[in-house]
């Protein structure tokens, strides 16, 4: 029996409203205050932060090459809910495509105008070019990649395969025993619902401005608190439409629609853009993120005192680990059917090579504009980052038609985020979720995706984004640690996998898998 569980829904909920009124009441000692409290705290745990995003991709690569890879997600009958094709687009949507729209083009213009004291680069040089790109796919990539997908398997085994309950705790659990129940258990769901709210509402604020900024485009509309309130009011509906569609109907559709127009976009920006330019930066960029992957990700190619990487670097890493404890939840739950090598190849290397590949070709673009003589960082300066992106494809042939299509691209990929973690914060608010009936209500689902919006909005309006990036940052710091105990959870299963239950498949030889019979559930890997 499906019912409300208060003591997780309810504090998060109050904790909402609380900083609501703070904002709305308070709104300058509200963002000092919030500045003054993360900068202290970032400031102590960037390391920290650093070396997590390192050792959550080590724990990846060690669960894909290691004989726990060859584990099936709900046993070895189990049956794949979702096509691999659906299984990979809604994989995308919900991991890489929301941010990747608003910065693949700003983000690196800003580093090559403003790249790090410490390094003594020269704004705009060609050195300064290729940090900004290497730097894009640092933050873009295989590192969040490893970070996001890291407690979604975790949480996919715990469910599915040790048979624990539909919460946050129980994935923990392996580390921390039995101590996690209870109370405990209901205050790291609730705490871990208030992160993703806060980073949620981070990255509707950066999509709302996102539309904002065409809409302004194509009809002259000023990016300001009417017209975001107008967006985030029609973004509620396509997500209350999706959310009663359900999870086959309106997650899949949407989400295979959106990986279409990510195709179209991307081909269309190869043919008519600076193709040669774009590519030859990619390759100096790609050289350069490798060459100084491990500095960059340690941080220790900084100087000590250089406030960048905590602005951007850290930064990035809060408001992944801040949607990827419940977004586990979620991306676990539709796993069931398919291999554990199968699920980092989804959740880790399919999304970080798309993101490679999408940064280079508008990253790239907006650098090759800019060295061509397009004022893009006066554009960035006077008229913000949701306007950039605008502009460049305006250069472009059929603009007329591209920057719509773009719009109703960045429209989709909101809607289907805003569903697909709501339907995982709801799940997470009610008892008596199981493999067997993993929906939540669809009325929970709409309770927490409206808070969403109107949390995102009231900050916008009331704060401006600097406000809402403040609160990301305190949204990412409780799941940190989440992370680190679901990292030592996930080296457990690796060490010692019968102790919990789980049979390690024998390797099939190539005889053995044409032996196999021909009738396989769609979508299932042999």
């Amino acid at each position: 029996m499906k019912k409300l569980r208060p003591t997780v829904f309810w504090p998060p909920m109050v904790l909402i409203l609380v900083v609501l009124v703070l904002a709305i009441g308070f709104p300058g000692p509200f963002v000092t205050t919030l500045n003054t409290w993360s900068t202290v705290l970032l400031t102590r745990l960037s390391p920290v932060f650093a070396y997590t995003a390192l050792i959550s991709l080590i724990v990846m690569t060690a669960m894909y090459v290691l004989p726990i890879g060859r584990v099936t997600i709900g046993g070895e009958g189990a049956k794949p809910i979702l096509s691999r094709f659906s299984w990979c687009t809604i994989s995308l949507c919900n991991i890489a495509s929301v941010g990747i729209l608003f910065w693949a083009m700003a983000e690196p213009i800003t580093h090559s105008s403003q790249p790090p004291a410490s390094l003594g680069l020269v704004p705009n040089s060609p050195e300064a070019m290729r940090f900004a790109l290497s730097t894009v796919y640092l933050h873009w990539t295989i590192l969040p990649c490893a970070m996001y997908a890291l407690p979604a398997l975790l949480f996919a085994i715990a469910f599915y395969n040790l048979g624990l309950p539909f919460s946050l705790s129980s994935p923990l659990s392996l580390v921390l025993g039995r101590k996690l129940s209870g109370k405990l258990a209901s205050s790291i769901d609730a705490l871990s619902l208030f992160a993703l709210v806060a980073g949620m509402a981070a990255s509707l604020a950066t999509g709302i401005l996102t539309l904002s900024g065409g809409l302004g485009h194509l009809f002259g509309w000023k990016s300001a608190a009417p017209l975001w309130t107008g967006i985030g009011v029609v973004v509620l509906f396509a997500f209350i439409a999706s959310a009663l569609s359900g999870l086959q109907r309106g997650v899949t559709y949407l989400s295979n629609i959106n990986s279409i127009f990510f195709l179209l976009l991307g081909l269309f920006m190869i043919a008519y853009g600076p193709f040669s330019e774009m590519l030859a930066l990619s390759i100096e960029g790609t050289k350069e993120f490798l060459t100084h992957f491990t500095g960059r990700a340690l941080l220790s190619d900084f100087a000590a005192n250089d406030p960048w990487p905590r602005s951007w670097t850290v930064f990035y890493w809060c408001v992944w680990l801040a949607w990827a404890p419940v977004t586990s939840a979620f991306l676990g739950r539709i796993a069931v059917g398919y291999t554990v090598r199968a699920f980092i190849f989804v959740n880790v290397i399919f999304p970080a090579a798309f993101s490679l590949v999408w940064m280079s070709i508008f990253g790239g673009s907006a650098l090759a504009f800019q060295r061509a003589g397009g004022d893009l960082v006066g554009l960035l300066q006077t008229h913000g980052p949701e306007a950039l992106l605008y502009a460049v494809l305006a250069k472009l042939p059929l603009a007329a038609i591209i920057i719509p299509a773009f719009l109703v691209k960045a429209f989709i990929s909101y809607v289907v985020a805003a569903d697909s973690n709501s339907m995982s914060m709801a799940g997470l608010s009610t008892e008596g979720i199981s493999p067997e009936q993993a929906d939540p209500s669809t009325g929970l689902k709409l309770v927490w995706g409206g808070a969403v919006v109107a949390f995102a909005l009231c900050l916008l309006c009331l704060s401006g984004v600097d406000g809402i990036r403040t609160l990301s940052y305190l949204g990412g710091i409780p799941a940190l640690f989440y992370e680190i105990i679901a990292a030592v959870g996930l080296m457990k299963l690796c060490w010692r996998p019968e102790k919990f239950g789980l049979k390690i498949p024998k390797w099939k030889t190539p005889s053995e898998k044409s032996a196999l019979p021909v009738e396989l559930p769609q979508g299932s890997l042999p």
